[in-house]
């Protein structure tokens, strides 16, 4: 288990050198935790290695009741806040049902259900951990200062025609960063018309930077793409089309959501940077879980794997 620890370190740390977007390093550096952790419990626990793994796979649990009591709180921070008890119980959904989950599994099911309910669990702990492990990465990597091209990632606007506050602090990151360089880059609004928008995401953008100070013609607009990996594309397009020289990318959006965008240039095949504005803080937790959640629904495959792993094992057992 060591060697299997070490060597998974290795392979996440080459990765990681190679390419921080990429969502498998994560998923290596949270494996060498959990071979490093079977590894001193056999060592000092006198743990078999099945009873290190049983005891790994409840103890997600006691994680999962901490998560829920931040996201419990930052719930009532929100409500407090923008008082308006309708804007998002998102958290509190999901706090209240993971808890009535918890403590109430082993008196509802079977000893085979509830260990499949604690595999389950013991996935999605993992896998946080694996996103939380990059995310940390993508934050702390260096960045460069100087920059050909910064695009800006679009959000919902307010009344169909003004910048949320959101937006405007991804905005004004983006003229911090502009105003730092002695040659200065072109921007990209990236971010289209909503069917409850009066005017596109890319247009309110604009206008914004306008009032800032940007000078129009250094302002290009992006106003189809509908998410973001189509902000990517589309800005991908545009940047192809420019008659100049461009190679240095950066792209500007909240931290919550940095690392999912970079995924998504990746994907596309654009070589950008990540810039990230920092989110109010009870505004985080919740979109934090939610970009997780976006993350890990692009691989369905692999959870229903997982499951029907987890189904077949207990059915052994």
């Amino acid at each position: 288990m060591l060697l299997l620890g070490v060597l998974t370190l290795i392979l996440a740390i080459f990765f990681t050198r190679k390419d921080c977007r990429n969502l498998r390093n994560g998923m290596l550096f949270a494996f060498s935790i959990l071979f490093f952790m079977i590894t001193i419990q056999m060592k000092y626990f006198s743990m078999s290695f099945y009873e290190s793994i049983l005891w790994i796979i409840e103890k997600p649990n006691l994680v999962i009741i901490q998560i829920i009591a931040i996201l419990l709180i930052y719930n009532a921070i929100l409500i407090k806040k923008v008082r308006s008890p309708w804007l998002d119980f998102f958290s509190f959904i999901v706090g209240v049902g993971l808890l009535l989950l918890i403590y109430y599994h082993k008196k509802i099911f079977s000893a085979n259900i509830t260990l499949i309910i604690q595999m389950i669990l013991f996935y999605f702990t993992v896998t946080f951990i694996g996103f939380c492990i990059n995310s940390i990465i993508y934050w702390c990597k260096p960045k460069k200062k100087d920059w050909d091209v910064i695009i800006v990632l679009g959000a919902g606007l307010i009344d169909g025609k003004r910048v949320t506050r959101l937006l405007a602090n991804r905005l004004k990151k983006a003229k911090t960063v502009y105003d730092q360089m002695e040659k200065k880059p072109r921007i990209i609004v990236s971010g289209g018309k909503g069917k409850d928008e009066q005017i596109s995401e890319a247009q309110a953008m604009k206008e914004y930077l306008l009032q800032l100070g940007i000078q129009e013609d250094e302002i290009i607009m992006e106003d189809k793409s509908t998410n973001t990996f189509e902000n990517m594309k589309f800005s991908k397009e545009i940047i192809e089309k420019m008659n100049e020289n461009v190679s240095r990318i950066a792209f500007v959006t909240n931290n919550f959501h940095v690392l999912r965008a970079a995924y998504y240039t990746k994907k596309v095949g654009l070589q950008a940077e990540g810039i990230s504005c920092k989110t109010l803080p009870y505004y985080f937790p919740n979109s934090y879980i939610r970009e997780y959640i976006a993350i890990i629904a692009r691989y369905p495959k692999i959870m229903v794997g997982y499951i029907i792993f987890c189904l077949v094992l207990c059915w052994l057992v």
